[in-house]
């Protein structure tokens, strides 16, 4: 992740954005970052809002500045050296949507708002139509690595996002790194057999579909724990979020497809379903991009 847009609205979950921002880049080492804030109009109610902030700069000079001190309190020198602050006018998913495109993103940063006022950055509408991979970081969020969970559906778009949390947990001290399956069971299966030896039928064949997966990864530097689990494609993302919840998982990842700025388009996946209903555990969506 070397080229990294972070997502502000200038309210008191910019600060949880900022400070795991900080932490991941102890371990990723961007090479460049943009701080974005969006307003809907830069000339409408100018001198209005003037008045109303008590600043005689021009707007996007005194909002800079505010995301400057804000930054300035959680990024070390050397990202302050690397780090870029932009002003987008108009609807803030189109926006960062466009800064993505424009400045050839790895990774988008924002908040996940669960309590504190406002909407935030709206993650729903951009998560998934964003070509670059997408963090969400919930209000109240701790700063380690010490669990993470990937998801897994054994696709192409699964095998990068294990691949990128294998290089982010092999930097990290102490770090458990578990790859999750929810496998299905034939319904034939239950009916011919018991339903216990259906399940252990299945069971063996997800843990030799799990080996070969696995012998398709690259650099697998540090153990990893298989949770192999029955469930059906309905309830798959519950189970995730609550496995998730189970080990204590301080970091989620799920993979999906990289969609084109200009063909972008939400469906019924199991990541957008996560993206609804996870807000407590910080979720990265590794970005696959394909013709």
């Amino acid at each position: 992740m070397k080229r990294i847009i972070i997502g502000l609205d200038l309210t008191e979950i910019d600060e949880s954005v900022l400070a795991y921002t900080a932490f991941l880049a102890t371990f990723w080492q961007p090479e460049q970052l943009y701080v974005l804030h969006v307003v809907k109009s830069l000339s409408e109610s100018q001198e209005e809002k003037k008045i109303a902030w008590n600043t005689s700069l021009p707007l996007d000079e005194f909002l800079k500045q505010k995301m400057e001190v804000q930054v300035n309190r959680y990024f070390s020198e050397s990202l302050l050296n690397k780090t870029e602050f932009i002003i987008g006018e108009g609807e803030p998913h189109e926006e960062m949507l466009h800064w993505a495109v424009v400045k050839n993103t790895d990774l988008l940063i924002v908040g996940r708002k669960y309590s504190l006022a406002g909407s935030g950055m709206m993650p729903q509408q951009f998560a998934l139509h964003t070509p670059c991979s997408v963090l969400l970081v919930p209000e109240r969020v701790a700063l380690n690595l010490d669990t993470v969970l990937v998801s897994s559906d054994f696709s192409m778009y699964s095998r990068k996002a294990t691949e990128v949390a294998i290089e982010l947990v092999a930097e990290v001290p102490y770090a458990s790194l578990y790859c999750q399956y929810i496998f299905e069971v034939p319904h034939s299966w239950i009916t011919a057999e018991s339903y216990h030896t259906a399940i252990a039928k299945a069971r063996h064949e997800a843990e030799l579909a799990y080996e070969k997966f696995m012998a398709t990864i690259t650099n697998q530097s540090l153990p990893i724990i298989p949770l192999l689990a029955p469930g059906n494609e309905d309830e798959d993302f519950t189970r995730t979020y609550q496995n998730a919840k189970d080990i204590d998982a301080s970091l989620l990842i799920v993979g999906a497809k990289g969609r084109g700025f200009l063909t972008r388009f939400f469906d019924e996946s199991f990541t957008k379903k996560i993206v609804e209903t996870n807000n407590k555990i910080p979720l990265l969506i590794v970005k696959t991009t394909t013709v």
